[in-house]
C-alpha cells in the first residue's frame, strides 16, 4: 500500500514538474507574442508620422506653388499696366 502511494506521489509530482513547465512555455510564449504587437505597434505608428509628415510637406509645396502662381500672375498683371 506503501509502495503504491509513494509510486502515486511520483507520478503526481512528475505531472506538476510538466504542467509547471508547460505553464512557463506559455507564459514565455505569451511575452514574446506581447513584444512583438507592442514593436508591431510601434513601427505602425512610425509609418502614421512618417506619413503625416510627407503629407504635410506635399500640402506646403502645394501651397507654396499656389502663392507663386499668385504672385506671378500678379507681376504679369502690374506689367501691363505700365
Amino acid at each position: 500500500m506503501k509502495q503504491k502511494a509513494k509510486e502515486q506521489e511520483k507520478i503526481e509530482k512528475q505531472q506538476r514538474k510538466e504542467q509547471e513547465k508547460i505553464e512557463k512555455e506559455q507564459e514565455k510564449l505569451r511575452k514574446e507574442q506581447e513584444q512583438r504587437d507592442k514593436d508591431r505597434e510601434k513601427e505602425r505608428e512610425k509609418l502614421r508620422r512618417e506619413q503625416e509628415q510627407r503629407d504635410k510637406e506635399r500640402e506646403r509645396q502645394r501651397n507654396e506653388q499656389k502663392q507663386n502662381k499668385q504672385n506671378f500672375a500678379y507681376v504679369n498683371k502690374t506689367k501691363r499696366r505700365f
